[in-house]
């Protein structure tokens, strides 16, 4: 008998499970899609909330390069201000002042906050609705004060979504204003930039346009050398000076172009853990031995080379000043940064005085200034410009900018017109000797060429007060500056156009600013200020203050 087999009910059930497998495998691609898409959404808020966190981080970092006030006294005391920008890129007037200014100071717009804390966080600013598309994206900053120019940016970024980030950003502020070193030497041409067996205590920058992969930018022997103290500062200026012996200095040496010669066993960059100070004496207990750190494009040579290099970044960083951030040496011929239209000189001719025409015959020497031991006392002023000498105190008195169409001698060097010892006092808006005696090539770019000596300095020069918070004297030289006789002890900012000589075993607080800087054979004495860049006297060239603020570490907490 023949059996007929009904199959449609199993066909519809194979039917049933592949609609059913299907159904599963598109409800899981659906479900990883849509994983995958919140996946990406989320991504997209978080990158957002972290690049809006760096949008923070660089807020800051603009704020601290423009306006971070630091006083390297001491770390309970740091204040920070950002400008305002108005028509033609300069500072509103604002209400708020900085104290350190000189009258008239300058104006700071919004104050950032301060004390910032050494051991948590100030909340300085949040911005909100960061863009045009207005998803609510934020950030919050906030500063933490971890030594004295170093500093913790926390950046808390707030994207879409409540996306959040946050980054930690630990940053070095330095001041690379020209007056923030004990030396900064620019301008073009051949020879050494520093020359001589000289000790230098704190920063130096040295430009060296066009001394290249061969050129000396600088050249040390005997026991020449760069320190991070006050190695051996005379006790002369005990109470004359802020801080007579500080642990450190902050001391960095940078060389654009050329290298450093180290041509004796003698010569140091910064000390070791045996040396012994220039005297032979043990070094004070918490000196900071090693500078803060070497950046030269083409390193050291001489005999000895870096062996005698002790820095705490090692001797192979670069020159680390970025190009956008370029700092020329100030020329008489450059355009004043504080008036607009106007060179430097010009700015001085304009606001300074000369005095010649109202002073005794033997203050005059036709149009030179001359203030011997036989030069009768004097008072005379203009406005706020005032010269006055006190021959029986030796006190010479400097206030506003004195300009002296010849040179400026101060102090003889035999007989009778020989000061040992000048004094002087300016008042709290400080005072400029401006001599404009020059030869046809005053501004020549070389060592060689026609020169003449703008100023010489005969006698040491002493302030009454505290240099420079107190008294600060300037000395602008059209050309040359010369010191000459032995064993003096100068304190003021020094700028010549062109050359400074200083020949005899000098000490020299303040700072040189010049193209050329020849120190003899004589082991003359630098020593940095470290606030003078912002105390100096009236009209000095390069004087605006310049920060540079340096990425040391980044993590996403």
């Amino acid at each position: 008998m023949h059996t007929t087999k009904n199959n449609t009910g199993a066909v519809l059930i194979v039917a049933l499970m592949a609609t059913l497998v299907v159904a599963i495998l598109g409800s899981a691609m659906l479900t990883l899609a849509l994983t995958e898409s919140q996946i990406a959404f989320n991504d997209r808020n978080a990158t957002r909330a972290l690049y809006v966190a760096e949008m923070g981080v660089e807020r800051a970092r603009r704020d601290l390069k423009y306006d971070a006030t630091f006083d390297r006294d001491g770390m309970t005391n740091q204040y920070l201000a950002s400008p305002t920008p108005v028509a033609g890129g300069s500072p509103a007037d604002c209400s708020a002042t900085i104290p350190w200014q000189w009258v008239p100071p300058q104006q700071r717009c919004y104050d950032l906050g301060g004390p910032i804390p050494t051991g948590g966080f100030l909340p300085v600013y949040t911005n909100a609705n960061l863009d045009s598309f207005g998803d609510g994206s934020t950030y919050t900053v906030q500063l933490g004060l971890r030594q004295s120019n170093k500093l913790t940016i926390r950046s808390e970024g707030t994207g879409p979504q409540g996306a959040t980030k946050v980054v930690d950003v630990r940053v070095e502020v330095r001041d690379l204003s020209v007056w923030g070193n004990a030396a900064f030497l620019g301008g073009s041409g051949t020879g050494a930039r520093i020359n001589g067996n000289v000790v230098i205590a704190g920063s130096v920058h040295i430009l060296g346009v066009g001394l290249g992969l061969t050129g000396v930018a600088a050249d040390f022997g005997g026991t020449a050398g760069i320190f991070n103290w006050y190695n051996a500062l005379d006790p002369i200026f005990t109470g004359k000076v802020p801080d007579i012996n500080p642990s450190t200095l902050d001391a960095e040496i940078r060389v654009n172009e050329g290298r450093i010669t180290m041509n004796s066993g003698g010569a140091r960059v910064g000390n070791s853990a045996s040396d012994m100070d220039i005297n032979g004496n043990p070094i004070p207990v918490g000196i900071q031995r090693r500078v803060d750190g070497v950046y030269t494009n083409y390193g050291f040579a001489g005999t000895s080379g870096d062996t005698y290099v002790f820095s705490d970044n090692g001797t192979n960083a670069k020159y680390d000043v970025p190009p956008d951030n370029v700092i020329p040496f100030p020329s008489l011929t450059d355009p004043s940064p504080d008036v607009c239209c106007v060179t430097y000189e010009d700015y001085l001719d304009a606001n300074s005085w000369n005095p010649l025409p109202v002073l005794p015959g033997s203050a005059v020497s036709g149009s030179d200034l001359t203030i011997y031991a036989t030069t009768a006392s004097f008072d005379v002023s203009n406005g706020t410009n005032r010269l006055a000498w006190n021959g029986a105190t030796n006190t010479l008195t400097v206030e506003g900018i004195i300009r002296i169409p010849g040179s400026i001698t101060q102090g003889g060097t035999t007989g009778p017109t020989k000061i040992e010892t000048m004094y002087y006092t300016t008042g709290i808006t400080g005072g400029t000797l401006y001599a404009k005696k020059a030869g046809a090539d005053w501004n020549e770019t070389g060592t060689a060429g026609a020169h003449q000596v703008s100023i010489t300095i005969n006698s040491s020069l002493i302030p009454l007060g505290v240099f420079p918070t107190g008294d600060r004297l300037g000395l602008i030289a059209k050309d040359r500056i010369h010191m000459t006789r032995a064993s003096k002890r100068v304190a003021a900012a020094v700028y010549a156009e062109n050359q400074v000589t200083i020949d005899k075993q000098y000490h020299v607080v303040g700072a040189v600013v010049s193209r050329f800087l020849d120190m003899g054979s004589q082991v003359p004495h630098l020593y940095q200020m470290p606030n003078l860049a912002k105390n100096l006297p009236p009209g000095m060239p390069g004087g605006n203050i310049f920060n540079y603020v340096k990425i040391l570490s980044w993590r996403e907490l």
